[in-house]
Order: C-alpha cells, then sequence, then structure tokens
C-alpha cells in the first residue's frame, strides 16, 4: 500500500512540476494593480514564496525546493482511510490556494475525487507552515498556486 502511495505522489510531483516551467517570453508589465486585495500570478513575481529550507538556494531550485516541500508535506500529513473495495477511493484533486503577503497560506479551495479527498486535502493544506510571501515591485504580494495529484485507494 505505501509503495503505491509513493509512487501516485512521485507521478503527481512530475505532473505538477509543469508549473514551474520557466517562462522565456514573459516581459513584466506596469499595469498590474498593487493594491492589498491584489493577487499576482505566480509566473509574474519577481521573488516567488519561499519555505525556510528553500531561501538559500538560486532560483529554479527554489522553486522546484518549494514544491518538494509541498509534496513532503503532503505525505507526511495525509490520513489514508480503509474502505472495503467496493467503496474505492480515487481520483484527481486539484488544490488551489494563496499565499498572501505575510507569507500564510489562505482560501483553500479543492476540486475532482471524491468528497473525502477533497476535504483531506484542505485539511492538510491548512497545515501548511507559513511561508516567506512573494514579492513583486519590492513588495510583498499575494499570489495563487495550484497543486495537483491522483489517489488510488486499492
Amino acid at each position: 500500500m505505501k509503495k503505491i502511495v509513493l509512487i501516485i505522489f512521485i507521478l503527481s510531483y512530475k505532473i505538477s512540476y509543469g508549473q514551474l516551467e520557466e517562462v522565456t517570453n514573459y516581459k513584466p508589465t506596469d499595469d498590474i494593480n498593487l493594491d492589498k486585495s491584489s493577487t499576482i500570478p505566480f509566473s509574474n513575481l519577481d521573488t516567488t514564496p519561499l519555505f525556510k529550507d528553500c531561501e538559500d538556494l538560486n532560483r529554479n531550485e527554489q522553486n522546484v525546493c518549494f514544491l518538494e516541500q509541498i509534496t513532503k508535506h503532503v505525505e507526511k500529513n495525509w490520513k489514508y482511510i480503509e474502505k472495503p473495495k467496493q467503496f474505492d477511493v480515487l481520483g484527481k484533486v486539484i488544490i488551489t490556494f494563496i499565499i498572501n503577503n505575510e507569507g500564510y497560506i489562505i482560501s483553500i479551495k479543492a476540486q475532482g475525487g471524491d468528497k473525502f479527498l477533497r476535504e483531506e486535502a484542505k485539511r492538510v493544506f491548512r497545515l501548511l507552515p507559513k511561508t516567506k510571501p512573494g514579492f513583486y515591485k519590492g513588495r510583498a504580494v499575494s499570489t495563487e498556486y495550484s497543486y495537483a495529484f491522483d489517489y488510488k485507494n486499492r
């Protein structure tokens, strides 16, 4: 069972890593509104949010480290259920959340999978530690982030 779960998390890591690809044609614009309620797209940030263990790395390594820290957190905190085979729990869950300008995880939303997976995913992501916030034009800003994984309980 643990091997299957580990394989699923490894596959989800590879799938989720796609959102961290370097953007080569991005040109910063001045038209992004920076009021207190603004959420700046993750790809537009000058400095992305960071967990403590990721701070002394270069930008690409920081992005990989950020995703690895989330994956470790999910693996450590996820509570698995034992259900009879006729009640198999499976599905792809996409978690979307905001890291606010103070580094706190807020507005956690879950899509896909069944109700158990969505509720458990929200519970686990509410436990994420505070991060160093993302920065845009020298200011700490809020940003939205998504994390996806496939789950099978067989």
